[in-house]
């Protein structure tokens, strides 16, 4: 007698907007995938190996002062306004819309995101609030050297995606590789990977 096979149904949890974490204080609204902070659900703590996808939106003035991290990649792009990045390893930038930053946070890192440009940049004060992503994936290596960089039209994705979703893909050179995970270049539909790089969570 045979054994009866089955095909293999993928499940996946579609989410909208509206359903993710909220975090809102009065100079912050942000938005979380998944488990963020106080937010705790044991049926939504990651994606693989993306552990954070946050979408965050900061008032002009105000920002996440000076706090560390500890090994994990963590990259950043703005949709929206500009975000100032500066960190312990000397790193003063401005990110804005078409800019990706890859921050490996290695032995330990102290940064601050503020929307304050004029700050640096000098010139008059803004009142556009910034909109920017945030993801956080672990490294292959624990205690490398801490240190970030920016990209032009940087993006992130999983390598699985390659063979999921291959019209999807167009990369170009690879900056940096973290296991499944790597960050590319210039190429079209980043819209599309934006989203479905989160995988269960696809946001409508």
């Amino acid at each position: 007698m045979s054994a009866t096979t089955y095909p293999l149904i993928p499940q996946v949890d579609v989410r909208g907007t509206a359903d993710r974490f909220k975090t809102r204080i009065d100079w912050l609204d942000s938005k979380h995938s998944f488990s963020f902070g106080h937010h705790r659900d044991p049926d939504n703590t990651h994606h693989g190996l993306l552990l954070v996808s946050n979408d965050d939106v900061v008032l002009p003035g105000a920002g996440f002062d000076t706090h560390p991290h500890r090994d994990m990649e963590i990259v950043t792009w703005v949709l929206k306004g500009s975000l100032v990045h500066q960190d312990s390893e000397g790193n003063t930038g401005v990110l804005y819309p078409g800019l990706a930053q890859r921050m490996s946070a290695g032995t330990g890192i102290l940064h601050s995101e503020k929307n304050d440009s004029w700050r640096t940049q000098g010139g008059p004060s803004h009142d556009e609030p910034v909109r920017f992503i945030q993801m956080w994936i672990p490294p292959d290596e624990r205690g490398i050297q801490p240190g970030a960089k920016n990209l032009s039209g940087g993006v992130l994705y999983c390598r699985v995606m390659e063979q999921v979703w291959p019209d999807f893909v167009r990369q170009a050179p690879v900056e940096r590789m973290m296991r499944d995970a790597k960050i590319t270049q210039n190429y079209e539909g980043t819209n599309q990977i934006q989203r479905l790089v989160m995988g269960r969570q696809l946001v409508k």
